[in-house]
């Protein structure tokens, strides 16, 4: 990874480094026991996904309230500390059925969207 970010760093200097998580994008919690170093500063961007589906049928079954802490804890140990030490995290990707008949994901759109705006994400 280290070394594809300085590839491309030495590329082209005028652009942002951005390095994606493990387990389909969800999981950056390495970081914390594998920092990154890099020649350059200010330009590595973290990345990360979580949909509904991460967390399986716990929306379906669960109480919202008990649910949406979890899924947050859960988002906070894989990615989300990131952002506590100052790291720039993009989700790229999380998503429901807009139709709104799916109450896994209208559950957890709520939960995510309340995480992300706590945090000043971006996607």
């Amino acid at each position: 990874m280290v070394q594809g970010a300085e590839a491309v760093h030495a590329a082209n200097p005028n652009i942002l480094i951005i390095l994606s998580g493990l387990n389909f994008d969800k999981d950056l919690s390495y970081i914390a026991k594998r920092p990154v170093n890099l020649t350059f500063k200010g330009k590595l961007v973290f990345e990360a996904h979580w949909y509904a589906f991460t967390d399986g049928q716990a929306w379906v079954s669960g109480n919202p309230n008990q649910v949406c802490g979890q899924v947050a804890g859960n988002m906070k140990r894989m990615f989300g500390y990131l952002v506590d030490q100052g790291w720039p995290l993009f989700v790229s990707e999380f998503g429901v059925d807009l139709r709104g008949t799916n109450v896994n994901d209208n559950r957890y759109l709520s939960c995510f969207i309340a995480y992300a705006a706590e945090l000043d994400l971006d996607w």
